[in-house]
């Protein structure tokens, strides 16, 4: 399993090739290191971070493919809106699919999303609804709820299947592996097995926690 699933992060279907969130509980891994962003540096492709620990020591850690790296913080309601990537778990009820907790993967502006849509029943857990589903795509558009006037009625760009509600009051995740929404003073755990040498870590898992991402300064326009 890879820590990215331990997140609640990337679970893929090989039955319909679709990328959702994690929902099966899985036991996280216990972080190597715990500290805070003290520098970030790109060179091209190549993103190295400096994280200090609790003690003050500084560790170097180069994000690269083999690296799980992850950035994880709440947003807000401006991230739902057409272009965006929306993954979400929820109910089905009347050709509805209810969902209070919302995943947005943010596309850049000029950038389109690589991941690939669709939806699926959840396999059966002890206390999960008979009728709970798994959802994700680009949001193709947005609106009120002609029936239930609290929520917001998504679209999914080729996404067949029941109309997608967010609940009154829905919760928003964003997640991105984007080095660029990296900021110093964020909280970062670091996953590995093997100790560092000369404040170097051979990190296999990075994940930043950012408190609140703003659309505005992300994806620009208006909240």
């Amino acid at each position: 399993m890879s820590i990215l699933n331990a997140w609640g992060g990337r679970l893929v279907l090989a039955a319909c090739c679709l990328c959702l969130p994690a929902t099966a509980q899985a036991q996280a891994p216990e972080p190597a290191i715990t500290g805070t962003l003290k520098s970030i540096e790109a060179a091209g492709r190549l993103t190295q971070i400096t994280v200090t620990d609790d003690q003050g020591q500084d560790y170097q850690v180069k994000l690269n493919a083999r690296t799980d790296f992850q950035i994880r913080g709440s947003g807000d309601a401006g991230f739902v809106v057409p272009g965006q990537y929306l993954e979400g778990t929820g109910t089905l009820t009347n050709e509805q699919l209810f969902i209070q907790n919302v995943t947005i993967r943010p596309v850049m502006p000029g950038k389109r999303s690589t991941r690939r849509g669709g939806i699926a029943k959840l396999p059966p857990r002890p206390g999960q609804s008979k009728s709970a589903y798994m959802v994700g795509g680009e949001i193709e558009a947005i609106g009120p709820a002609p029936d239930y006037p609290d929520y917001t009625a998504v679209k999914l760009k080729a996404v067949r299947g029941p109309v997608i509600m967010l609940e009154k009051n829905y919760q928003l995740t964003v997640i991105s592996d984007n080095p660029e929404l990296l900021a110093e003073g964020a909280t970062v755990e670091l996953y590995g097995k093997a100790p560092p040498r000369n404040g170097q870590f051979n990190a296999s898992g990075v994940l930043v926690k950012v408190e609140k991402f703003d659309s505005k300064e992300i994806l620009g326009g208006d909240e």
